[in-house]
């Protein structure tokens, strides 16, 4: 299956928006050591600081369902339960680029 890019964005509770940019920033470092992790890189809104967006780029589809498994990515999600007040999450694959 081909590569696989995750648009994920979270919108943090306003009085708790640092915590959770604070407890996904630490998902970073060890994701990016992950089997099948091409990018991962963190955002958060430059005029909403409540938005955190995730970039991330994949090998496979079952490389990021590991992902979601890990204990770093299981930690974060228990840390940030009940902080944020909406997850979307955007699968894509590329179809043309140079």
């Amino acid at each position: 299956m081909p590569e696989l890019t995750l648009i994920a964005t979270t919108v943090a509770k306003p009085a708790h928006a640092d915590a959770v940019a604070a407890a996904m920033a630490r998902l970073v470092a060890p994701t990016r050591r992950e089997p099948g992790c091409l990018e991962y890189v963190m955002h958060r809104g430059a005029d909403d600081p409540t938005r955190i967006v995730f970039y991330e780029r994949w090998e496979s589809d079952a490389h990021l369902d590991a992902h979601a498994r890990t204990p770093h990515f299981l930690e974060c999600m228990e840390a940030i339960d009940g902080l944020t007040d909406t997850v979307e999450l955007v699968r894509l694959r590329a179809v043309a680029s140079d």
